[in-house]
């Protein structure tokens, strides 16, 4: 997968909306460990799931590894 962009998804896919800024933090720590040891690289994207974000997840996101 050459030139393809991995991204953060959530490690169970829970929408992030709707959960504490605790579980936020594990969905994507965990989801970026696991990626970044399956492919070897730097993963520092995020896809969002459901669509859904806020001010409250971004704040979050600034605390890990994902920018952008």
């Amino acid at each position: 997968y050459k030139n393809h962009e991995i991204a953060v998804h959530g490690a169970l896919h829970k929408n992030f909306t709707a959960i504490t800024n605790d579980e936020i933090l594990e969905e994507i720590n965990t989801d970026l460990d696991v990626l970044t040891q399956l492919s070897s690289r730097e993963i520092i994207s995020m896809a969002s799931t459901f669509g859904n974000t806020n001010s409250r997840i971004s704040k979050l996101l600034a605390k890990t590894r994902v920018i952008n």
